[in-house]
């Protein structure tokens, strides 16, 4: 899994955080996790989500439709 720099999210938040990566890591389905977002970019304020985009390593069958 890649490394996220923990200092960049909110206080108290890298815990949940570590939790959050421990139970993805034992389901072995994630190939990486990605920080993004005003996190990232240290433009948050106390009120801003955050943004992660995990990685899936499963070959998942779907259907894509585009609706215009």
């Amino acid at each position: 899994m890649g490394d996220i720099a923990l200092e960049l999210l909110p206080e108290g938040m890298g815990d949940a955080f570590k939790e959050f990566m421990e139970d993805l890591t034992k389901q072995g389905i994630v190939a990486s996790v990605g920080l993004y977002g005003s996190w990232c970019r240290r433009v948050a304020t106390p009120s801003s989500d955050v943004d992660l985009l995990v990685l899936d390593m499963r070959n998942l069958e779907y259907e894509y439709n585009e609706f215009v």
